[in-house]
């Protein structure tokens, strides 16, 4: 049996906070940086500049090819620091060595890559991508073994170390003229900071590493990876989808697209946040005691994560024209419609992003893998299929089509696991449908009498306060 100590609901409700306030922090900073890039840049530079992150952030997936989350989990059941301190610096060794290996293949491509896109103006910031690969590289092994430690607030702390450099030195640097190289910069100066903290923090927790490496517990890590990377490709498909928009269409388009998925990303915030937290929890080995309590706690957090997405994405449906022309300008309403149908999508991802990584820490990866595989099948065709008809639209029913079936499943792994009561989901979901049509009818109503900024605000406080009212109604006499 692992050695974890399984968190009661007090100490994993404290790890939510940790998770959540950092991701609120970093969300809304990175919220307020993507209106002010999407305003001062424009569609055509602001998509340039996304299609530039969405190259290095395909890059870095298989620059990391799931080892930091691998050996987050071998973490979370290893006994001593010493090993731990061996698997975190043998996770970061292993990602330098592959980033210098992408470095090596994007220096002999760049005229390729640019040719591709028939864009010159990526030939600068391919050079600067190599610096944002390896720092963002740091970062993401640093997030994740203050994860496998089970020290959340550490974790958090170098998220908003990084969303705050990140925020201040963009902004500063595109102000003073720098445009878009300004911009990637900024992003990297983000990344160098929360590196720094972190390492600062490790130090703080694991006093002595070495270079001592267990083979066989190197070869379990890397052999875990596998599937964790397969499924980090087609997590990649996020990504895939603005650089096909960028081939068929242009940056401009891929502007406009991006600033709905921006959108769809902070809505994530809540299902991350707890699926981050919770995922430890999920390191038993045939403990029922353990089990049980897991499925309990999942299923609470399932129906508090539902009722709150259900409402929130029929809200922003109805007023998605009102959030794009007051938030980025009317360079950007033409999103409209595809604001629309990733709501959908956002309501799948809230219940992946939940389940995802608590099936990896009960060493079914694997399985999941396979799943991701259909999804990035279903992404990559259907792209290239409905983006050159539909435009940024086809890209968006691409997504919820492949996210609804790859929620499904994670749901379906979990239930195999642990047994989730069938009845009580269906009950959530619901309840979550027919808030949803409660909060739309509210919302097309206000629509009527406000618009704008003015619109998003009156129906968040309006909608909230009657979110808040039900919820308390549900949790006293539900």
């Amino acid at each position: 049996m692992c050695n974890i100590a399984y968190p009661q609901m007090d100490g994993l409700k404290k790890k939510i906070s940790y998770e959540f306030s950092g991701r609120v922090i970093v969300s809304l900073l990175a919220a307020l940086l993507s209106i002010f890039l999407a305003r001062y840049l424009g569609p055509d530079s602001y998509g340039l500049f996304r299609l530039a992150l969405s190259l290095f952030a395909i890059i870095a997936i298989f620059v990391q090819w799931g080892i930091p989350k691998s050996a987050a989990r071998y973490i979370s059941i290893t006994e001593t620091d010493s090993a731990k301190a061996n698997i975190i610096l043998f996770s970061l060794i292993y990602n330098i060595l592959l980033g210098l290996l992408a470095t090596a293949f994007l220096f002999v491509g760049k005229d390729i890559i640019i040719d591709f896109f028939d864009e010159p103006r990526l030939r600068p910031l391919l050079f600067l991508g190599v610096l944002y690969l390896f720092t963002s590289v740091v970062e993401y092994n640093i997030r994740y073994a203050f994860q496998g430690l089970n020290v959340i607030k550490y974790s958090s702390l170098v998220n908003i170390f990084s969303g705050s450099g990140r925020f201040f030195v963009v902004t500063t640097l595109v102000l003073l003229g720098f445009g878009v190289q300004g911009a990637f910069i900024g992003y990297i100066s983000g990344s160098v900071i929360s590196a720094l903290i972190g390492v600062y923090f490790l130090k703080r927790i694991i006093n002595r590493f070495s270079l001592d490496f267990d083979k066989g517990l190197q070869q379990r890590i890397l052999k875990y990876s596998v599937p964790i990377g397969f499924m980090k490709i087609s997590d990649s498909t996020q990504r895939i989808d603005e650089l096909l928009i960028a081939f068929y269409i242009g940056p401009a388009a891929v502007g406009v697209y991006s600033v709905c998925k921006q959108i769809t990303k902070f809505l994530e915030i809540p299902a991350a946040t707890v699926g981050f937290s919770i995922a430890p929890s999920f390191g038993f080995e045939d403990d029922l005691d353990q089990k049980n309590t897991a499925k309990k706690a999942y299923q609470n957090l399932l129906e508090k994560i539902l009722l709150f997405y259900f409402p929130v994405c029929m809200v922003i449906a109805v007023i998605s024209e009102d959030v794009l022309l007051g938030l980025f300008g009317s360079e950007y309403v033409n999103g409209t419609k595809t604001l629309q149908i990733l709501m959908l999508f956002v309501l799948f991802r809230s219940i992946s992003k939940l389940t995802n990584s608590s099936i990896d820490y009960m060493g079914r990866a694997k399985y999941r893998s396979y799943a991701m595989f259909v999804v990035l099948i279903i992404l990559i065709s259907g792209n290239i299929i409905f983006i050159p008809v539909l435009g940024i639209e086809g890209a968006a029913m691409t997504t919820v089509l492949a996210y609804g079936i790859y929620s499904l499943t994670t749901v379906i792994i979990l239930h195999m696991e642990v047994s989730l009561k069938t009845p009580k989901i269906i009950t959530i979901v619901f309840k979550g449908f027919l808030m949803s049509i409660l909060f739309g009818a509210i919302s097309f109503g206000l629509s009527e009498l406000f618009s704008g900024l003015l619109l998003f605000g009156v129906a968040m406080v309006v909608c909230a306060t009657l979110w808040s009212t039900i919820m308390y109604v549900n949790q006293y006499y539900g």
